[in-house]
């Protein structure tokens, strides 16, 4: 199955809930729960590749809400040292700060940040790329679940919102969440009154905080820069495109760059912002084809920048060899078999 990589790879850490839940479901081989069970937690897999096997984990499992049911198997340590860090801290800001300063320790590609609007914040789970269902619900509920373990209170953010589109069934958000969940939204991310961020943690340890956020320092220094500068760009891009903008002084602007220094740059990697865009356009144009099925052609060649629909499925049918209404029908008779 097509899936969009741009580049980037999270923690195996994010493994190991859904393994839990797997093996709940008789369906699935022994061997294959003991294989994934087997898999190295301080090892990295691409976004591809997790995408793969969550869209089958969905499939064998027939659990739509399976990226929910995994944040409820989290528990305590599978997140290492942010986590230790996060749940030493005096306050849930202390906490969310840390997860925003350090999420490179699991995940490559995330811009974890919080915003003030008004009379609440919202906390926007930003990532480098648009992803299915479960992985979006993963995002939004691991960290209300997180929450209330470590302030020890049942949290209710006042809103969460997800990138997807509403299911039918919404029955497990309202028990899992509690709360309104807004889909089509642009950001996976969590709106609360900015007075929840004064709540205590209730294993606060300062002596472990600051020794856990020195330790969680030192290992995010060392980690191997993987962050090639057309890797930048190609996140830059992807949120750009969501908005329908293509245009390189948007891009740079992200990025903080002139457009000279963005074209020197890729130049200097071996490319250009030509095939960027054009290699950028072809993943989100398979993503949304696959995942997002109540967006019509028209929609999807506007959100990718293209000025007319027959531009958009002249370039897709260059990419794929099949137009894009080909390709969503082929996905659909895949998926009956």
């Amino acid at each position: 199955m097509d899936t969009v990589d741009i580049g980037f790879r999270h923690s195996a850490r994010f493994i190991k809930p859904f393994v839990k839940v797997l093996r709940l479901h008789g369906s699935i081989p022994r061997a294959h729960i003991e294989a994934l069970e087997a898999i190295d937690l301080d090892t990295w897999i691409s976004y591809a590749a997790s995408e793969q096997f969550i869209d089958r984990a969905v499939t064998a499992t027939q659990d739509a809400d399976l990226g929910l049911h995994a944040a409820e198997a989290v528990e305590h340590g599978d997140f290492d040292v942010v986590e230790y860090a996060a749940r030493s801290g005096s306050s849930a800001e202390e906490a969310l700060e840390v997860v925003n300063r350090y999420i490179g320790l699991l995940r490559e590609g995330a811009n974890f940040h919080m915003v003030r609007d008004g009379a609440t914040c919202r906390w926007n789970l930003d990532m480098a790329a648009r992803f299915p269902r479960a992985i979006n619900d993963w995002t939004v509920a691991v960290y209300v679940t997180m929450a209330r373990r470590l302030t020890g209170e049942h949290w209710r953010p006042l809103e969460v919102h997800v990138m997807h589109s509403e299911p039918f069934d919404t029955s497990e958000y309202r028990r899992v969440l509690g709360v309104p969940v807004k889909f089509d939204m642009p950001n996976n991310a969590l709106v609360f009154d900015p007075l929840w961020l004064q709540t205590p943690i209730i294993e606060a340890d300062q002596r472990l905080h600051l020794l856990m956020r020195r330790y969680a320092g030192d290992l995010l220094e060392r980690r191997p820069r993987t962050d090639r500068f057309v890797d930048r760009v190609r996140a830059a891009m992807a949120e750009s495109l969501r908005a329908g903008h293509t245009s390189t002084g948007r891009v740079a602007r992200q990025l903080h760059v002139s457009e000279r220094t963005l074209r020197r740059r890729l130049q200097d990697e071996g490319t250009n912002y030509k095939s960027v865009l054009e290699d950028v356009r072809r993943e989100l144009a398979i993503n949304y084809l696959q995942y997002q099925r109540d967006l019509g052609i028209a929609e999807i060649a506007f959100m990718l920048g293209f000025s007319h629909t027959p531009a958009f499925s002249r370039a897709f049918k260059r990419w794929t060899g099949s137009s894009p209404g080909e390709y969503r029908e082929s996905i659909k008779l895949r998926q009956v078999s």
